[in-house]
C-alpha cells in the first residue's frame, strides 16, 4: 500500500500507511523534506513495526512532505506524501 498525500487539522492525530515486500524482508523509515532527511521527533512521531506512521496531536508545523524509504540488502525504494495541516495557528 502506497501512502497518500493527505489533509488533517490542528489537534487531530494521523495514521500514514506503508509497506512493502521483497527477500529479505524490507525495513521501512520515515523522514521529512528530504529522504533521509530530519529525523522524526519519537514523541511526536511514532513508527510501528509494520511501517505506519503515526503523528499525534498535529501541529501546523508538521505540514509539509514526508518519504516511507523502503530498504533490505538488495534494493531501497522511496516514496513521497504530502501532508498539509489546516486549522488554527497557535
Amino acid at each position: 500500500m502506497k501512502p497518500k498525500n493527505t489533509t488533517a487539522q490542528v489537534g487531530t492525530s494521523l495514521w500514514l500507511h506503508c509497506n512493502a515486500t521483497g527477500s529479505p524482508k524490507p525495513k521501512i523509515s520515515w523522514g521529512k523534506e528530504e529522504p533521509g532527511g530530519d529525523k522524526l521527533d519519537k514523541e511526536h512521531f511514532m513508527q510501528h513495526k509494520n511501517g505506519t506512521l503515526y503523528i499525534k496531536d498535529i501541529r501546523p508545523k508538521d505540514d509539509g512532505k514526508y518519504y516511507c524509504i523502503a530498504a533490505n540488502s538488495g534494493n531501497w525504494q522511496t516514496v513521497a506524501i504530502t501532508l498539509k495541516v489546516t486549522g488554527k495557528t497557535f
